[in-house]
């Protein structure tokens, strides 16, 4: 036997050093009543005996649990769960747990995860909001006092948003589409069930510049953001009279579905077709045909949204002032999915 407790105590630290069981809980919280040289004995008691603070019960008498709750719209979309693995790496070097909920893109289930993460008594909440147009039951969090952040690319005049650009990466996606020639180019809007416009106007905005008009056949909301829904947009879009030369799907999901409509149906890309995604999720890569993309930093938005999230809980609303609205610049990764029209 070692002689180290089961679950040392601050008692247990106590009777090693030789100082009292409150001397031995100043110590630990690096209290200024303490003198550097009576911290640092207690302190390498501490480690020799492995003792770790009984979360519990701090979280009772700070009235806090530690614990931040998270929501994703999607957990299977590849850059959600990215960020949500940046976010969770993120709180746990600030002492922070992580709850998980999926809301299906669906405002109800938004609304009873939020009760759970209210029953557990989170201290925070970030959330990707199933519709951003419907976004009061969470404004009202806020004005009750609980902190939240919104990972979005639309907000709410009384809530902190972390967003990225949506609306410039979509201006990106066209305009290099335009750049290369293109002028009948049709984009799969994945954002259109969710209450986003922003893709769609980055889209009408290069349009417009080149002195294009909008034409209503080519700018198709899609259900969903599966393969499948790109498919299926994708299947619409080239049975038009005149199809586009060139699509912009709203994600790397519903570009997958394009490529794949492409190659049973005998289109190759870029030659016959160009196809810009959003979001460079890994495999785009790794696609038949490698992907052109609009990327971000999900590590980047993970750190701006915990750092302004745990400014709400650790410093209140009063410190942290007017809602803030930050967010995260989009760049193009081109590569082989996209060239000039074929002539004629």
């Amino acid at each position: 036997m070692s002689g180290i407790p089961v679950r040392p105590r601050l008692k247990d630290i106590a009777a090693a050093t030789g100082f009292s069981t409150n001397t031995v809980s100043l110590a630990l919280r690096q209290s200024p009543l303490v003198t550097e040289e009576t911290r640092k004995v207690i302190a390498e008691v501490a480690r020799e005996l492995r003792y770790r603070p009984n979360e519990i019960a701090k979280s009772l008498v700070q009235r806090q649990t530690r614990s931040i709750g998270l929501i994703l719209t999607n957990i299977l979309n590849p850059i959600l769960t990215q960020t949500a693995e940046a976010v969770e790496l993120a709180l746990s070097r600030r002492g922070y747990a992580l709850l998980l909920a999926t809301s299906s893109t669906m405002v109800e289930q938004e609304k009873r995860a939020l009760e759970g993460f209210s029953g557990r008594q989170v201290d925070g909440v970030l959330i990707y909001p199933a519709h951003h147009g419907q976004l009061d039951h969470i404004a009202g969090l806020r004005r009750l006092g609980v902190p939240v952040v919104l990972l979005a690319t639309e907000g709410h005049a009384g809530i902190d948003v972390v967003s990225f650009r949506d609306r410039e990466g979509a201006y990106m996606a066209t305009r290099h589409l335009l750049e290369l020639g293109h002028r009948r180019i049709g984009m799969l809007d994945g954002g259109k069930p969710a209450g986003s416009g922003e893709k769609s106007a980055g889209y009408s905005q290069a349009l417009a510049e080149y002195g294009i008009a909008l034409d209503p056949q080519l700018l198709r909301p899609i259900g969903g953001y599966a393969p499948g829904f790109g498919y299926r947009g994708m299947d619409e879009l080239m049975a038009l009279r005149a199809p586009p030369t060139a699509v912009f799907a709203s994600n790397d999901a519903l570009a997958a579905g394009v490529l794949d409509w492409c190659s049973r149906n005998g289109r190759q890309v870029p030659g016959d077709i160009s196809v810009v995604g959003f979001d460079n999720i890994e495999l785009a890569a790794y696609f038949s045909t490698p992907l052109t993309t609009i990327a971000y930093d999900p590590q980047a938005m993970a750190r701006m949204a915990v750092e302004r999230l745990l400014s709400l809980i650790e410093n209140g609303e009063q410190a942290a002032g007017r809602p803030q609205r930050q967010a995260v610049e989009p760049r193009i990764i081109i590569r082989e999915s996209t060239a000039p029209p074929r002539a004629g």
